[in-house]
């Protein structure tokens, strides 16, 4: 680790390292590789570094989890802004921020680590719960009509799909079904 995170005026870039260095661990061996002493050791803190800022493997986790969606959640907010048709435009931008370039290598493996682990982790489930009705709140019409519904189920089977590594379409016919869904978006 470079000497620069251990100096007690940068935390941000000691708990960024600590983040970075847990994402990495999950990609490498999944959550059940994750231990905090991997992370550490990756980081190049101590183990009571890293627990000074992540007191348990489980706020270690959920601490990733919502970097992860905050990073989506920019994406969505960014293409809303960038979107001159404001009908539908929430639809298109959670369809585009799935394929979007995560900061995180292998963000799709981290993100599928997370959707397995959701399914028996509570506070990661609520989380991420929260997390996409607030979504829902602040931009409305997502579940505004069946076809949006039919849209959005659509574009996370693709995104599933491509995270499971079960990927059956070539990458310019999955570019293809994005650009069908999009389409659909104007037709809301």
């Amino acid at each position: 680790m470079n000497e620069n995170y251990r100096k007690k005026k940068q935390p941000e870039l000691v708990r960024a390292a600590l983040l970075e260095a847990a994402a990495e661990v999950i990609v490498e061996k999944g959550l059940s590789g994750l231990t905090l002493d991997a992370v550490a050791e990756r980081a190049g803190v101590s183990k009571g570094g890293l627990i000074h800022h992540f007191a348990s493997k489980q706020v270690l986790l959920e601490e990733l989890n919502r970097e992860i969606l905050g990073e989506y959640e920019n994406f969505i907010s960014g293409y809303i802004a960038a979107d001159p048709e404001p009908r539908g435009s929430f639809i298109r931008a959670y369809i585009r921020s799935f394929f979007s370039q995560s900061k995180f290598k292998d963000a799709t493996k981290l993100f599928m680590a997370f959707t397995f682990e959701m399914s028996h982790n509570e506070p990661l489930h609520i989380l991420c719960g929260e997390w996409y009705a607030n979504l829902v709140e602040k931009h409305g019409e997502m579940q505004n009509s069946p076809k949006a519904q039919m849209i959005q189920y659509a574009a996370d089977g693709l995104w599933m799909e491509e995270c499971t590594g079960l990927v059956s379409v070539s990458p310019a016919e999955r570019q293809a079904i994005v650009d069908y869904l999009i389409q659909q978006t104007y037709e809301l």
